[in-house]
């Protein structure tokens, strides 16, 4: 994903109309000086700006969607914080507002398909075809300022201007420390191929275990977000005026500058959230696997699903699958299990689209874990595939 490294001119945000159409593996990034704007930072190093909101609004975090096609915003001002949807085309839709005037600075999405917000001491889920806000959980050391997904066990993550860093447990609720002392933290995001967390501070990126401890970092000169991307593994940072790439041993790899007026609070990686779901989670549930490859738009997919976990991985041509295959990996995958545990696990997209299903085995503890991925058969793609993230059910 090699950028150009772009002049320091602020006429370059002219390139391109509003509302320009993004393309699979640019990236979505969001500024929060004064003037929000969804920018548009594409393979080739241009710069586009996709929408922009009202004179003292800041953009947060960014993330896709569970469809992989719009772009959710959590929005910032003096008065009202917003949670935004913006489609392909560049428009965009208030879903819902929040109460007070608070943190909103983080966003993701869950194992039910709805996204999560943190909000100062809550996060908050937002059911977006219903447009309503409810709590999940509340009182949490002040001030919240990230959240991720542990996907290793589905457990909200979240990190405080404090430095402490938080697991919430996505079933019951329970909150526990990880670890503290790690500095303000302003992003962060999960790491399927060791397990640690990516722990952005200002002007340094943490690489912290499972126990809470600094195993690596790196000074960067952007500090504000973080984004790792699924099959290379490469930490992407955004912050002030900049983006920074560093590779596996945190070697910085590519950076791309921005106008001085432009600081950006958010980092995603348009069209990485290939395979999302849908479900309760309960045991002998069905759970659906919605599939959008955009590179790939026709041709065949295979899922597979794993009760191990995400390491340590299936590798090709330097990339990853992050699902550790099992017994039940090879039955699933090889569609022996279809039409009476699993539906539709390899089939044919449409318009890169697909659904799959399987039924959640109804012996496994709550608490336990079921592990999804997929891939399509992309032959311009390294290795012949389009690989597609994993996700992780927590049994209810």
């Amino acid at each position: 994903m090699k950028r150009l490294t772009l002049t320091l001119l602020a006429a370059s945000l002219l390139a391109g109309a509003l509302g320009a159409q993004p393309q699979s593996g640019d990236y979505i990034v969001a500024t929060h000086t004064n003037t929000g704007r969804i920018l548009r930072v594409t393979t080739g190093g241009s710069i586009q700006t996709l929408a922009s909101m009202p004179v003292g609004t800041n953009i947060q975090a960014v993330t896709m969607d569970a469809f992989n096609q719009s772009v959710a915003a959590v929005t910032e001002s003096s008065t009202l914080d917003h949670f935004v949807l913006m489609t392909q085309s560049g428009s965009t839709s208030t879903i819902v507002q929040f109460p007070g005037n608070r943190v909103t600075s983080g966003i993701e999405i869950d194992q039910d398909g709805n996204f999560v917000v943190s909000r100062f001491d809550t996060i908050f889920k937002v059911n977006v075809p219903q447009r309503t806000l409810t709590t999940v959980v509340s009182g949490l050391p002040t001030v919240v300022n990230a959240i991720t997904m542990d996907n290793d066990t589905g457990d909200y993550i979240v990190g405080t201007t404090a430095g402490r860093l938080l697991r919430v447990d996505q079933i019951t609720g329970q909150v526990s420390t990880i670890g503290t002392g790690l500095g303000s933290i302003t992003g962060l995001d999960h790491d399927p191929r060791t397990g640690n967390f990516a722990v952005m501070v200002v002007g340094v990126l943490k690489i912290v275990n499972r126990s809470g401890g600094v195993v690596s970092s790196v000074a960067t000169t952007t500090g504000q977000a973080v984004k790792i991307d699924d099959e290379f593994g490469h930490y992407h940072c955004a912050g002030f005026q900049a983006i920074e790439v560093f590779d596996r041993n945190l070697s910085r790899i590519d950076s791309t500058a921005f106008p001085t007026s432009l600081n950006l609070g958010g980092i995603e990686i348009y069209g990485s959230r290939k395979v999302s779901g849908v479900g309760t989670g309960q045991r002998g549930s069905i759970y659906t696997l919605r599939l959008k490859f955009l590179r790939t738009t026709s041709g065949s997919f295979g899922c597979g699903i794993s009760l191990v976990g995400l390491r340590p991985g299936l590798r090709l041509a330097g990339r990853v699958i992050n699902i550790a295959p099992d017994p039940l990996f090879f039955l699933s995958a090889s569609n022996q299990l279809d039409g009476f545990f699993t539906q539709n696990f390899v089939g044919l997209l449409t318009a890169g689209r697909a659904a799959a299903s399987f039924t959640i085995p109804p012996y496994l503890p709550v608490g336990s874990t079921v592990y999804a991925a997929a891939n399509a058969v992309n032959p311009s793609l390294p290795g012949n595939l389009d690989f597609g993230n994993t996700i992780v059910v927590s049994v209810r």
